[in-house]
């Protein structure tokens, strides 16, 4: 397994969503994470590279956790598994990169910055 640690502003709202499986209904989340870094200055004017990163969230106690405190602009630390598909093995497409919080795996902490 891999793991991975991701820090970073929530994009949007928590996405709450429900689904059926073996007769019961089970909720989970997706989370849009921005993690900003600085690059530099170009021109005396400082320069930021921001990647996003989309977890699916599957622990129904940080499901209920985000429900209510994972608002947009939120600071987050979210610690989980992370794992490699091909989009289409049969061509041997490009390798997307699934990032989950599990029942037995991972964290979610909300973050008060100091700015």
């Amino acid at each position: 397994m891999n793991k991975f640690i991701i820090s970073g502003n929530l994009g949007a709202d928590a996405d709450i969503r429900e689904r059926e499986h073996n007769g019961e209904t089970r909720r989970h989340a997706f989370i849009r994470v921005c993690s900003e870094t600085y690059t530099g200055q170009k021109d005396g004017q400082p320069t930021y590279r921001k990647d996003w990163f989309s977890v699916a969230v599957f622990n129904q106690g940080l499901v209920n956790y985000l429900e209510k405190h994972g608002k947009k602009g939120a600071y987050v630390l979210v610690e989980g598994e992370m794992e490699l598909r091909r989009v289409d093995e049969a061509r041997d497409a490009a390798v997307e990169t699934l990032y989950r919080v599990t029942q037995s795996n991972g964290s979610i902490e909300l973050v008060n910055r100091a700015n």
